[in-house]
């Protein structure tokens, strides 16, 4: 999701749906943080909404850890175009309620519906082909997204054992060898945005077009310089510690050398 900037995009609404979807909830004014995030590391993505509920909804609705929830946002920038994702919630966290019961804050962990749709699909079959033709068999047939599949090296006779096309893709990735970068593992993934599925090498990844753009900055940043300018060259950051032992081992302040000193050729060891 390049087009979006960490934590500057506009929420325009987020619904709390049952599980049986026969009642809605509008908590877009109960939601105080949203955290969506996507990896390579896994094919699906996962949200986590932290609620302060003033409507008792935890005990009323009620939120059993099953539900659906659909948020609406776009980019800051001016005609951007909204985007709507649905997840699914798996788990209700942080738990705490407080005021004579009155008012309940929590997390609801999610992850995309897709995810769910396929783990209760089974794939249980005998392939001899190409393994990027059998990942493009299962996708098509038990998760109808449009998928990008990397070319892989010869013909393989694969017996899939009983499990969800998930596991059974991964099964796939773990053996895979490309034709183009066979010293690179393959990865399995899902992009945000457009939902689509990926089975590639990280080296293919690499050499694909880029999606963040730094900028050489020649002075020391300060108050003048604009938040987005500044975001735009932030990997990470972590605030020091004065007392920061584990920083001082890193760096070597407590290191000891222990050397051997040879009498008969006067050389230290």
């Amino acid at each position: 999701m390049s087009d979006f900037i960490p934590g500057r995009a506009i929420v325009q609404s987020v619904e709390l749906i049952s599980a049986d979807q026969t009642k809605k909830q509008d908590i877009t004014s109960l939601a105080i943080a949203i955290e969506m995030f996507e990896a390579v590391t896994q094919p699906f993505d996962v949200a986590a909404f932290s609620i302060v509920d003033s409507e008792q909804l935890y005990t009323k609705f009620p939120i059993k850890g099953s539900e659906f929830i659909t948020v609406t946002f776009r980019a800051i920038r001016p005609n951007a175009i909204p985007v709507t994702l649905e997840f699914r919630v798996h788990s209700v966290q942080s738990v705490t309620i407080v005021a004579e019961k009155k008012l309940s804050t929590y997390v609801l962990r999610c992850v995309d519906t897709d995810f769910f749709y396929a783990t209760s699909k089974t794939v249980n079959r005998i392939y001899n082909a190409p393994y990027s033709s059998i990942v493009s068999d299962i996708v098509k047939t038990n998760m109808d997204r449009e998928v990008y599949i990397e070319g892989t090296r010869g013909t393989q006779h694969l017996s899939i054992p009983p499990v969800n096309p998930y596991r059974a893709i991964d099964l796939i990735r773990r053996r895979a060898v490309s034709e183009l970068n066979s010293k690179s593992p393959f990865v399995f993934f899902r992009t945000m945005r457009d939902k689509r599925l990926w089975f590639t090498t990280l080296q293919n990844l690499f050499r694909s077009s880029s999606t963040k753009t730094f900028e050489k900055i020649t002075h020391q940043l300060n108050d003048m310089d604009s938040s987005e300018r500044v975001s735009k060259n932030i990997l990470t950051y972590t605030l020091p510690s004065k007392f920061d032992n584990t920083r001082k081992l890193r760096q070597g302040v407590f290191a000891q050398t222990n050397q051997r000193f040879d009498f008969v050729t006067k050389k230290t060891l």
